[in-house]
């Protein structure tokens, strides 16, 4: 009863999307003037566009630029442990300084573990930061050239993923149902076209 209940769901939310592209193909919503695609609907690939960004490049160097320090405070943490470990095997045990060393070789020791999940917990962040700051980035882009062009949908190419064939069947049954382009003419697709726009922005220096 569940199992048919589900497919019916999934059977209404489909003919749902397929009513909205019919209605935006319709001659009565396809009066507004359209631009280069000539239709009112449009796909982008979000990862097309990335490789394309001129600006991604940049903030790439400037993420390695940032792992690079964060790895040399690592590494001179390290360098630091090194040396104490080689005065401990010169120093006598017996001796009060070798007490004390051993001390500051145990401290450094737990600062250096600090440090690193730091750094690892840093570089995710600024990871994270930079994906969605370009994104939002290539969102706003591609709403700012739908209105230019009269695109009134714009939807994110999926057609061009494959099914995981080897992966589990709940997997595989998640991946063609959540599958939301089926077919895309590369005539309607604007993945380019937003990615100039927004190198000819980033040329110019525009926010």
């Amino acid at each position: 009863m569940l199992t048919s209940i589900a497919r019916c769901v999934r059977t209404i939310g489909l003919a749902a999307g397929v009513l909205v592209v019919v209605l935006l193909l319709s001659p009565a919503s396809s009066a507004a003037q359209v631009g280069r695609t000539g239709s009112p609907v449009a796909v982008v690939e979000i990862n097309r566009v990335l490789e394309l960004l001129e600006e991604k490049a940049v903030r790439e160097q400037e993420l390695r630029v940032f792992l690079t320090d964060l790895e040399r405070r690592v590494n001179d943490l390290q360098d630091e442990v090194r040396g104490l470990a080689a005065d401990l095997n010169i120093l006598p045990r017996d001796q009060p300084e070798y007490e004390e060393k051993r001390q500051e070789f145990l401290r450094k020791q737990f600062q250096v573990r600090v440090e690193a999940e730091l750094a690892e917990l840093f570089a995710g962040e600024r990871k994270k930061e930079q994906q969605i700051e370009l994104f939002k980035k290539i969102q706003d882009g591609i709403k700012r050239y739908a209105e230019r062009e009269g695109i009134l949908l714009v939807l994110n190419n999926d057609g061009i993923i494959d099914i995981p064939t080897e992966a589990p069947i709940q997997q595989v049954e998640a991946a063609i149902v959540s599958r939301r382009v089926l077919y895309a003419s590369p005539d309607i697709d604007i993945s380019e076209d937003v990615a100039v726009m927004l190198n000819n922005e980033y040329r110019a220096g525009r926010p």
